[in-house]
């Protein structure tokens, strides 16, 4: 066992990872997004990290 972890520590620091490098999303559900996006005449627009 490398550490001990409080209740929520774990879910704390995923959530910090979140912020600072984004998350990821898959093909199909961008695909998606997007049509819903033109559907409703909003804009869409996704940053691509890497």
């Amino acid at each position: 066992m490398d550490q001990i972890l409080i209740p929520g520590e774990q879910s704390h620091r995923k959530t910090q990872q979140c912020r600072s490098r984004g998350i990821s999303v898959e093909e199909a559900t961008r695909k998606e997004l997007q049509r819903l996006c033109r559907k409703l005449r909003i804009n869409f627009a996704l940053q691509e990290v890497g």
